[in-house]
Order: C-alpha cells, then structure tokens, then sequence
C-alpha cells in the first residue's frame, strides 16, 4: 500500500513539473476592448466614387 502510494504522489508531481516546463514561450492575445474607430472620411476610396473626389 505504501509503494502505491508513493507511486501516485512521484506521478503528480511529475505530471506538476511537466505543466509548468511545457510551455514553447508563447502568450495568448485577448480581443481588443478598445478598437480604433474608422476613418472620418470613410476609409480608403471613400464615398463619392471616384476615388473620394467630389
């Protein structure tokens, strides 16, 4: 019983040690809470038709 019982205790932590180093040194993105409003102009070729000109 005890031999099992330090076997489960080595597996954890093994199993620990192994989700903290698994990492490859990248990092999650959230969404942006904050996106930069469009143009006021309307954006590239705007309104008008002809490239924005009126």
């Amino acid at each position: 019983m005890r031999k099992i019982l330090i076997g489960l205790v080595s597996a954890i932590a093994l199993l620990g040690l192994a989700a903290c180093e698994g990492g490859d040194g990248s990092t999650t993105q959230g969404i942006d809470q904050n996106p930069t409003p469009p143009p006021a102009d309307g954006g590239a070729g705007g309104a008008g038709g002809a490239g924005g000109v009126q």
